[in-house]
C-alpha cells in the first residue's frame, strides 16, 4: 500500500521519506520513480520509540516536517487461534499494526500542530470491524487504528482546525502479507 502511494504522487515532485526497518526494498524502488522526487530512505523501526524520535529530530532539523504522513506498516504473526497464540507474536502484532503508528504521528504531531497544517492517514483494516478466525490480535490492532483514528481527529478539530485524520479501511489486499 506505500509502494502504491509513494508511486502515485511521485510524478509531482514532492518529498517521500520513506522508512523501513530493512530499506534494501526501498532504496531500489526510489531507482524507479521520478526524477523530480526527492526520496528519503530511512532504516526505522516504527517499534522503536527512541529510533523513531531520533530520525523525526534529523528531519524537523533539516526543516522536513511531514504534510501527510501515512501509516502503512504491517504484520500479521501467529496464524493460529488465539489460545495457541505466543506472547511474542501477540506483542509484535500491536506493536507493528498499532503502536508503530502512534509513535510516528506522536513524533511529529506537535511541529504539524505549529504550523497549523498535516494530514494523517492511517490503514486500518475491515478485518477491525469484523471478527476472523485465527486472526483476533491483528483484527484487534486494526479496530485500535480505527478508535485512534477517530479520537485523534476530534482532538485535533479542537486544537488545530488546519490537520485532518483520515482511516482508510480496506478489505483484503493482496499484499503477501497473508501468504500461508
Amino acid at each position: 500500500i506505500g509502494r502504491k502511494f509513494a508511486e502515485t504522487v511521485a510524478d509531482y515532485g514532492v518529498t517521500l521519506i520513506l522508512w523501513a526497518r530493512d530499506p534494501s526494498p526501498l532504496l531500489t524502488f526510489r531507482k524507479t520513480i521520478s526524477t523530480t522526487t526527492e526520496v528519503l530512505v530511512s532504516a526505522v523501526d516504527v517499534t522503536d520509540a527512541t529510533a523513531i524520535a531520533a530520525e523525526a529530530d534529523q528531519l524537523i532539523k533539516g526543516a522536513f516536517v511531514p504534510d501527510i504522513i501515512i501509516n502503512c506498516a504491517g504484520v500479521v504473526t501467529g496464524n493460529s487461534y488465539f489460545c495457541d497464540q505466543q506472547a511474542d507474536e501477540i506483542e509484535q502484532t500491536l506493536m507493528v499494526n498499532t503502536v508503530g503508528s502512534m509513535l510516528v504521528v506522536n513524533a511529529f504531531l506537535n511541529q504539524m500542530i505549529r504550523r497549523g497544517s498535516g494530514q494523517i492517514v492511517n490503514i486500518a483494516s475491515a478485518a477491525g470491524y469484523l471478527g476472523h478466525p485465527r486472526m483476533s490480535v491483528y483484527a484487534a490492532s486494526k479496530s485500535a487504528i480505527i478508535s485512534w483514528s477517530e479520537s485523534l481527529r476530534l482532538e485535533l478539530a479542537e486544537q488545530s482546525p488546519g490537520m485532518s485524520v483520515t482511516c482508510v479501511i480496506p478489505g483484503y489486499v493482496d499484499t503477501g502479507m497473508f501468504e500461508g
